[in-house]
């Protein structure tokens, strides 16, 4: 019998706010097959640990300053092939007390 090997899926956070990128590690860190292997705040963070970590997957914030995600994507899938991004982007919702 010969023994499978669990293959865990590494994703790059990328997002200049501390809070959420604390809040998607600690959703990913409940999961077995799953590893948050770095954080990047900046693009140039982000470039520098793709290069390093080589991630299977990107998690990307739509709306940073000084940032293109489009631009990015495109130079992060000339560098890995088989790289995933996933674009998202954090919105604070009120509710308002009076419009229930």
């Amino acid at each position: 019998m010969t023994a499978q090997i669990e293959k865990r899926i590494s994703v790059l956070l990328v997002d200049d706010h501390p809070p959420i990128r604390a809040g998607l590690r600690a959703m990913f860190d409940k999961t077995f097959d799953i590893d948050v292997v770095g954080e990047a705040d900046n693009s140039d963070e982000a470039r520098r640990l793709l290069d390093e970590l080589r991630p299977d997957i990107i998690l990307l914030d739509l709306v940073m300053p000084g940032f293109s995600p489009s631009a990015f994507e495109k130079w992060a899938r000339g560098r890995k092939r088989s790289l995933a991004c996933v674009r998202f982007e954090a919105r604070e919702t009120r509710r308002h007390q009076g419009n229930q």
